[in-house]
């Protein structure tokens, strides 16, 4: 794969981007304004501005000129309340109906399991509850069915050096603490997108840390490791459920590296 464009290239993408270049791939990366481009050209990625609405798609169309696969890494829900994920990438595809001969790879959620009991694989039956997961399951199935060399990838609750759900969670409450943590760290999830790149894998697939401790343990580990309070936790009991993200282990060279989370 010598050349691979990322709409939507944030904090994920920008990785994804780094990643690749230093493989040896040209990496064109999709932002929404000048000055994300600009910070996007520091960090050796060729920025494009790219905006996608409902009802069109404009800025520096030849993003999309010459690449051989495609990452679709934007959100189902931005600030402005008209957009609608499903909808632009539908008007995407319109548009630029080269797309569909390229390999897509877009980046999804487990939200669009819903909070379903037990142990959730690609097979399950998806049960999205919120209305970005409901977006979301609209968009997998039109690029599934657009494109037949497509991959969605679920996944997991995204985690960082620099990104943890414990800061958003401080002096909170804390829910359901005997439910399963089920997230993907960010180093994770750019080497299997990178491996779901280069192979020959088509469908979906799930990216989760094969590693899923009790939320009451994850969190208090976190509060610990990252200097707050400890946190408190609600004493009602909520669903149990363990996503499964081997799938991918099976289909491409890649393999999990964090494989516990309370380190």
């Amino acid at each position: 794969m010598k050349s691979v464009g990322i709409l939507g290239c944030g904090w994920l993408g920008k990785a994804l981007a780094q990643n690749l270049i230093e493989q040896g791939v040209h990496v064109k990366g999709s932002c929404t304004s000048v000055a994300k481009a600009t910070s996007l050209k520091y960090a050796g990625i060729k920025g494009y501005v790219i905006d996608l609405q409902s009802y069109k798609i404009s800025g520096d169309l030849t993003f999309f000129d010459s690449i051989e696969a495609l990452f679709i890494c934007i959100p189902p829900k931005r600030g402005d309340k008209t957009f609608s994920l499903n909808q632009s990438l539908h008007h995407l595809f319109n548009q630029i109906p080269a797309l569909l001969k390229t390999k897509i790879l877009f980046t999804s959620s487990i939200s669009v399991y819903g909070n379903q009991p037990g142990v959730l694989t690609e097979e399950r039956k998806l049960q999205p509850e919120t209305e970005n997961a409901k977006v979301l399951v609209a968009s997998e199935k039109l690029i599934l069915d657009s494109s037949k060399n497509s991959v969605v990838i679920r996944l997991g609750g995204l985690i960082g050096d620099d990104r943890n759900p414990i800061n958003s969670l401080y002096n909170k409450r804390i829910t359901n603490p005997n439910g399963n943590i089920n997230f993907i760290s960010q180093k994770d999830a750019v080497e299997g997108l990178r491996a779901l790149l280069i192979s020959d894998a088509q469908g979906v697939f799930n990216l989760v840390t094969p590693h899923h401790p009790t939320r009451k343990d994850y969190y208090t580990f976190a509060a610990q490791k990252w200097g707050y309070i400890p946190p408190k936790f609600s004493e009602e009991e909520g669903v149990k459920k363990i996503v499964k993200g081997e799938k991918i282990t099976h289909f491409t060279s890649f393999q999990y590296t964090v494989n516990n989370l309370l380190i």
